[in-house]
């Protein structure tokens, strides 16, 4: 009896089963080969997949010579990937080439804008934010969010404030609520080529007087950078009405971000007459 290949396994499961899957670069009902096949019916490699042709296209807008770029992906198309017999062979084809290309990106730097002083930070369009990505490399939960409801905006959602020298804040947009949006923040250091993800204290005080301090990568609220100072003032709102919340302000050292001034309020079921801006709530710190 002739034993079948793992990948015609792989293929014929995904007939017979067909599953949600993340979108890949190829048309899954087409008549494809047994790795593509192998890349339609797994999560992991549907979601590499869609990773590395996302990179691929910003490697052909930015690079001088497109032909290379083409070229060298038809080489590993050929020569690495579909040589692949499972899944565990195809899933390090694919992490080789996202190394090769966000290492690629590295070298070459970012788009550059000419004209608008600092190079691919001034503006940042939606190609720059994703030449970004593989050079600071914040995490993919906050990318894949961003993209899934931001498909029809202009703007990317991404921002350098400068601190001095060639030090920069990053603001990364990740996701947007009703009222604020969630940030991260990055300090990127140009002339090391170095880049940390912050963690922000953040500040709720409860309704009996008591406030509790947490700390986390991510941030709801209204960002407000001065350029003069080199700080960073965040309002978040606890509801829609602006009433109560946190107002924190922060400075940036080498590699972190230090509370200069925090003030809240806590909510109340009662809307009040006076205490609605934020510069007057109870200082904390």
């Amino acid at each position: 009896m002739r034993k079948l290949s793992f990948l015609t396994v792989v293929a014929g499961a995904l007939l017979l089963y067909p599953v949600n899957l993340p979108a890949v670069s190829f048309d899954c009902s087409k008549n494809l080969g047994p790795v593509e096949r192998a890349v339609c019916s797994d999560k992991r490699l549907a979601e590499l997949d869609d990773r590395l042709a996302e990179v691929y296209r910003n490697a052909l807008a930015n690079s001088p010579d497109r032909n290379g770029v083409k070229a060298d992906q038809v080489k590993w198309l050929r020569s690495d990937r579909d040589r692949c017999r499972d899944t565990t062979c195809i899933e390090a084809a694919y992490m080789r080439r996202l190394s090769q290309l966000q290492k690629n990106a590295a070298q070459a730097g970012p788009v550059s804008h000419a004209g608008s002083g600092t190079p691919g930070k001034s503006p940042v369009t939606l190609q720059d934010r994703a030449a970004w990505r593989a050079i600071l490399k914040w995490p993919a939960e906050c990318e894949n969010t961003f993209r899934d409801y931001a498909r029809d905006r202009a703007d990317s959602g991404l921002k350098f404030h400068p601190l001095g020298g060639q030090r920069y804040l990053v603001e990364i947009e990740c996701d947007r609520g009703a009222y604020q949006c969630v940030f991260m923040y990055m300090l990127f250091d140009e002339g090391t080529s170095s880049a940390k993800l912050l963690k922000l204290k953040q500040y709720d005080l409860q309704a009996d007087g008591s406030a509790t301090v947490s700390e986390d990568t991510e941030v709801a609220g209204l960002p407000e950078f001065d350029e003069k100072n080199k700080t960073l003032k965040i309002f978040s709102k606890a509801r829609g009405m602006g009433d109560c919340g946190s107002l924190v302000t922060y400075g940036f050292g080498e590699s972190a971000a230090n509370v200069v001034e925090a003030r809240a309020r806590a909510c109340s079921d009662t809307v009040p007459q006076t205490g609605m801006n934020p510069e007057n709530w109870k200082k904390l710190k």
